[in-house]
């Protein structure tokens, strides 16, 4: 009552789907299909999939497998409440049909990589879109161009596939090359609308009201929105850069669920969740996550505001640009275009000081006058959460002091650093196999414990995983909390080895070794390690 939510909701919020479902299709008596898993039994079958209506089974999150005996399986989200779709799909299926229960995410994906459709130009023919997407809420496709409707589509995949940003660039032939960035790695996409790359691209910029279509020789960039095909409002921001062959466009997906994900969600291990919490649970001190463009930071950040009760803080934020809206919490977005009245971060944040804050995020501390302010605010009664270009953890302290803050004021301030990258989870088509030569070596070299296996992706994947053998990423971090010890060595100035050296005696561990108890228990592989950090972040 107190959380005006449904029990299913609050179930899910505590054990998640993934354990909850499974046993929710077993109480219900229904089979329960993984359809990333490579043990579900079951294939895609296309033919199964054209007997239907696509926009009946979108809506109606209903998917037609065919099992291993050849019998029809079809998978459904929620199969007691949707009478009118089991006798629907009984209807025009071939044979008796049993039903299974999956997820939702899983069967929209899915769908929307299996839809086959035929985009003709007016009065042409050929431009056949083997792999495009439907959107339910998308119109028909007989009232929309084929270049709208396939760029319609892709950002539609993008969203189902798990994308961050999607890339669109001219080649020297003057073919498109498109590209998804998919768990921080670029995949190549299929464009067949050959001969109208340039609408394409025309298209894209066309959703954005601030960019002129016209000009595509300077920069330019701009925000649109769409609906996916889960019915969800999706931001995008969208960049053009005129290139050597055409103007390049890079489009951002800001999904609205990336913002309600929780700490415990990520791959933190208890230790770091507890260090967190109890910082952010304090009513002052600064907090920054450092890490490179895509490694979670700003996930974390919003993580960290979810655990804080914002009806009863003020809680102001300054950001660049804002890419997500949340309830209850004051954002300013910043602007350094309008001259003498534009809204820097120092600024923003000296008038934020005057509106009684309790908690203050700034987007990214990158000058001495935020750094300094955001420093004293921490300092006065405030807790400060923000972002900030490091090496590691420990090195917060040295590029504190390369913007301008005394040591004195940033061992008093800081309560916490944490370096954070992103490391692509195996999926279950992945094996455990000896550790080959050059593991063994890396390892070594980095005196690390050597395990008896290691994860192995295949090369070519599975459909589980489209090809990749990873599925999803989680964070790898090292956290600094400083001790008193520690912030009077800082205070103090003392030599960089003996600061390293305190905080190692006190348990301060390094992102390679967070990694590495990831690789012992085979969630990712060393191949990732050597992929995602740099092996010099260590102090």
């Amino acid at each position: 009552r107190e959380s005006e939510s449904g029990l299913d909701e609050l179930l899910i919020a505590k054990v998640g789907a993934a354990t909850l479902l499974p046993l929710t299709a077993r109480e219900l008596g229904y089979p329960y299909v993984d359809l990333f898993s490579t043990t579900a039994g079951y294939v895609e079958d296309v033919g199964l999939v054209q007997l239907c209506d696509g926009a009946m089974l979108r809506s109606g999150l209903t998917l037609p497998l065919r099992a291993a005996d050849g019998s029809v399986v079809v998978a459904m989200a929620n199969p007691r409440s949707n009478q009118d779709m089991i006798a629907y799909v009984t209807s025009v299926m071939p044979g008796p049909v049993t039903f299974a229960i999956a997820p939702a995410s899983q069967i929209l994906a899915r769908l929307v990589g299996m839809d086959v459709a035929d985009y003709t130009a007016e009065g042409g023919a050929g431009d056949t879109v083997s792999d495009a997407v439907v959107a339910s809420s998308a119109p028909t496709r007989t009232s929309e161009s084929p270049v709208v409707a396939w760029v319609n589509n892709a950002l539609n995949r993008g969203v189902v596939d798990g994308a961050s940003d999607l890339h669109f660039k001219f080649e020297a032939d003057g073919s498109l090359l498109v590209r998804f960035r998919v768990d921080g790695v670029l995949r190549r996409q299929n464009v067949p609308l050959r001969g109208r790359e340039a609408q394409i691209i025309g298209t894209l910029l066309s959703k954005c009201p601030t960019i002129d279509v016209s000009d595509r020789m300077r920069p330019q960039d701009g925000t649109f929105s769409f609906t996916s095909a889960s019915g969800r409002r999706i931001d995008a921001r969208l960049g053009m850069l005129p290139q050597a062959h055409g103007a390049t466009v890079v489009v951002r997906l800001l999904d609205s669920e990336n913002i309600n994900r929780k700490l415990e969600d990520m791959g933190f291990s208890d230790a770091t969740l507890e260090q967190l919490r109890r910082v952010v649970s304090s009513p002052q001190g600064a907090a920054f996550v450092i890490g490179p463009t895509g490694s979670g930071k700003t996930t974390t950040l919003y993580g960290l505001l979810r655990e804080l009760p914002a009806l009863k803080l003020n809680i102001l934020t300054a950001e660049d640009p804002i890419e997500y809206r949340i309830p209850h919490i004051g954002q300013t977005q910043i602007r350094g275009d309008l001259g003498d009245k534009s809204l820097t971060f120092g600024k923003v944040l000296r008038s934020m000081l005057r509106l009684d804050p309790d908690v203050i995020l700034v987007g990214e501390v990158r000058d001495s006058e935020t750094a300094e302010v955001a420093m004293h605010a921490a300092l006065t009664g405030h807790l400060v959460l923000s972002t900030l270009h490091a090496k590691s953890a420990l090195g917060t302290y040295s590029r504190l002091a390369e913007l301008g803050v005394k040591p004195f004021l940033s061992a008093e301030s800081l309560s916490l650093a944490v370096n954070q990258r992103l490391v692509r989870a195996v999926h279950d088509c992945a094996t455990m196999e000896a550790p080959n030569a050059g593991e063994v070596a890396f390892l070594r070299r980095h005196k690390m414990a050597v395990p008896d296996l290691v994860a192995r992706v295949r090369p070519d994947g599975c459909p589980g995983c489209d090809g990749a053998g990873y599925r999803g990423r989680f964070a790898v971090v090292e956290v600094l909390e400083p001790s008193p010890l520690l912030r009077s060595l800082i205070a103090e100035s003392r030599p960089r080895s003996e600061i390293v050296a305190a905080a190692l005696a006190e348990g301060y561990t390094s992102i390679l070794a967070d990694t590495h108890r990831h690789v012992v228990a085979g969630r990712t592989t060393v191949a990732e390690m050597l992929r995602c950090l740099d092996t010099g972040e260590m102090s």
